[in-house]
């Protein structure tokens, strides 16, 4: 029995890999953020201090340690000088929407009927990937 099994987490279900892809759409966002920190130069004692907070409160925020509220994530990003976009799609949805600029991607993972590579999606009309090009 693997550690999946131990907690339940069925690999093949669409709603469970939603879910993992959630989680590490999260440490992404996470790792973002703690990147633009550094570019502006701005110490966890400053972002402490423009949030009200402790600088160990800003550590734990850092450190994932804490499940934000979505205004303490607008806090922290205003603190740093960064925009947090925040996007709805349906549930399954397999599109993602950035500036309106379309991207070429080589691997996608979508949800629903449509799961593979770019190349090899078995319907790809219904999915269309759109990002920021640099």
């Amino acid at each position: 029995m693997n550690i999946n099994e131990l907690l339940g987490i069925d690999q093949d279900s669409v709603s469970d890999r939603l879910a993992d892809e959630l989680v590490q759409a999260d440490k992404r966002l996470l790792a973002e953020l703690i990147k633009a920190r550094v570019r502006a130069d701005k110490t966890q004692a400053q972002i402490a201090a423009a949030m009200g907070i402790s600088q160990s409160a800003v550590a734990r925020i850092e450190g994932g340690e804490r499940d934000l509220h979505l205004s303490t994530l607008r806090r922290y990003s205003h603190a740093i000088g960064a925009l947090v976009q925040h996007i709805v799609t349906p549930e399954y949805a397999a599109q993602v929407r950035w500036r309106g600029r379309e991207a070429s991607v080589s691997n996608v993972t979508t949800y629903g009927d449509v799961t593979g590579r770019a190349g090899r999606m078995r319907n790809p009309q219904t999915t269309r990937v759109l990002a920021k090009h640099g």
